[in-house]
């Protein structure tokens, strides 16, 4: 019902969204360009595709010697304006996935900013400048003419299905795809078909100068959120007599669920909306939820990005901030495609640089 009484909004919003398209592609709004390799990583559905694990693994395949910077938003951030990341900076300033980010690589710049054309420009400003610059959730951000454009769709949300806001969850319409150098099919199962495959590749009608890789996820150790004594934990080391409390605010945690479930334990799902802030009323709710359950095996589990804002939080209960652990994970590319993909990132940043950066 409400996506019918909202489809004549979503109608005015595409035809907006279609619009203001048409004024960059005939050039009468302009897009700048600049002297830097520029990858933007985006989506054109609304949240959970997995855009900071794919930066995440462009810092690790980018070589120690290349100088990076990632641009941000810093969605939900409770500061304006442009801003780099310091060792001070805190989730509020910055948002929880820039954040995220600089925590994991200090070596690394990572600057928030609503203008991304005001953020680069004063990265090149700096004594220090870029060699490569990753923009992250840009995808929708056409004033910067990125050089090469990674979209990034959920295996089991694919455009095609999908409506546009507020009916749907679509940004742009599917058409959208055709800017893309790179499609990234993400949240894929690990024993995906090639008939899946095929099936998937022409419904999204990949054109044949784009490329298109399949990828799932990899999950690491359950890691202490506090009790940097205590020991990180297997997935395995879950079973039958566990009971997971599992907190959440990201967009999609259907995949994280199944995969705790997959071991066997109990799990209780507290969800929350995506970039949710955690409120002294959500940890007093997280506490009574814990003592609440009655197996004497059981801990609190969070995502990596949700870590990152309960680091924040005054916990004053010291028997479940022992027992908080967030789950850390990594985009993996399926078929042994991990190369092609690298070989395709690096002609890009080699040719539009001053000097090979990647060997």
């Amino acid at each position: 019902m409400r996506s019918i009484i909202l489809y004549p909004v979503s109608l005015l919003f595409r035809s907006a969204v279609v619009f203001r398209n048409k004024l960059f592609d005939w050039k009468i709004l302009k897009a700048q360009e600049y002297p830097v390799p520029v990858i933007c990583v985006g989506n054109i559905t609304v949240g959970g595709t997995g855009k900071t694990p794919m930066i995440e693994y462009l810092i690790r395949m980018l070589p120690l010697h290349c100088s990076i910077a990632v641009v941000s938003r810093g969605y939900k951030r409770k500061t304006k304006g442009f801003l780099l990341a310091t060792e001070q900076s805190t989730v509020d300033e910055i948002g929880d996935e820039p954040f995220q980010l600089y925590r994991k690589f200090p070596e690394i710049t990572v600057a928030v900013d609503e203008n991304r054309c005001e953020a680069i420009e004063k990265l090149l400003q700096m004594p220090c400048k870029p060699d490569v610059i990753l923009l992250d959730d840009a995808y929708q951000h056409r004033y910067v003419k990125a050089g090469y454009s990674l979209l990034l769709v959920d295996y089991n949300r694919l455009p095609q299905d999908d409506a546009m806001l507020p009916a749907g969850n679509l940004r742009e319409s599917p058409s959208g795809q055709k800017r893309a150098d790179i499609v990234v099919i993400t949240k894929c199962p690990a024993d995906i078909s090639q008939t899946d495959i095929s099936a998937i590749k022409q419904k999204l009608k990949i054109l044949p100068r784009q490329s298109v890789f399949f990828t799932g996820i990899r999950y690491g150790k359950l890691s202490p959120l506090f009790n940097m004594h205590q020991k990180s934990l297997e997935l395995s080391q879950l079973n039958v007599a566990t009971t997971v409390l599992l907190v959440t605010g990201i967009a999609s945690p259907n995949a994280l669920v199944q995969q705790i479930e997959k071991q066997g334990c109990t799990v209780i799902h507290l969800r929350h909306a995506d970039h949710h802030w955690y409120s002294k009323a959500d940890i007093e709710s997280v506490a009574k939820k814990y003592h609440a359950i009655l197996s004497p095996e059981k801990i609190v589990v969070t995502t990596e990005k949700d870590a990152m804002k309960l680091l924040f939080v005054n916990i004053s209960d010291e028997t479940v901030k022992n027992k908080m652990f967030y789950l850390p994970l990594e985009i993996c590319f399926l078929n042994n495609t991990q190369n092609d993909f690298k070989q395709l990132i690096k002609n890009y940043v080699n040719e539009n640089s001053r000097n090979s950066l990647i060997s």
